[in-house]
């Protein structure tokens, strides 16, 4: 398969994992080139133990990783109110989307701040909607072992967003 049938047949679903990986369409398109180019680069390491589709998400989570280290979070122009409008009601909607950009924000970091595998089952299997048993043979792993993993990091998971709602 060339890299030119993956693009077509995975670009769209990579980039809807990326989507639901950053919360940014931006970032998202820009994470899809970049992962694109890196499994181009590196197709030759592509072993066939998972699908393709598993391989290219991983790579884009480890692009996204390495974006998110390079950057801070940033309150853009397009974010803020503009415009003629009703101040009162767009306060109280305005706070009600930066409590769930900040729960999300905290899920994410929550997320990151696992230790390998936990991280990486957690991610592909929530962002990416790719089955424990693939995320096990993409590792070399059994079923059970992915199994495992999804439940102990769900556990710790729940530590973490428990620790940060406590006063």
């Amino acid at each position: 398969m060339t890299i030119e049938d993956l693009y077509r047949e995975y670009s769209l679903p990579v980039f809807r994992f990326l989507r639901r990986l950053t919360g940014s369409e931006e970032t998202a398109l820009e994470l899809l080139q970049e992962t694109f180019y890196q499994a181009l680069i590196h197709a030759d390491r592509f072993e066939g133990r998972s699908s393709p589709y598993t391989w290219l998400c991983t790579i884009g989570k480890n692009s996204w990783f390495v974006l998110s280290k390079r950057q801070k979070r940033e309150i853009s122009l397009e974010e803020l109110p503009q415009g003629n409008f009703d101040h009162k009601k767009a306060e109280s909607s305005a706070e009600e989307a930066a409590v769930r950009k900040e729960e999300a924000y905290r899920i994410r970091q929550s997320i990151n701040s696992l230790p390998e595998p936990y991280r990486e089952v957690v991610l592909l299997h929530i962002y990416g909607d790719i089955s424990l048993q693939e995320i096990a043979a993409g590792r070399g792993k059994s079923e059970s072992w992915a199994r495992v993993a999804w439940y102990r990091a769900k556990k710790m998971l729940r530590e973490k967003l428990d620790d940060i709602k406590r006063p």
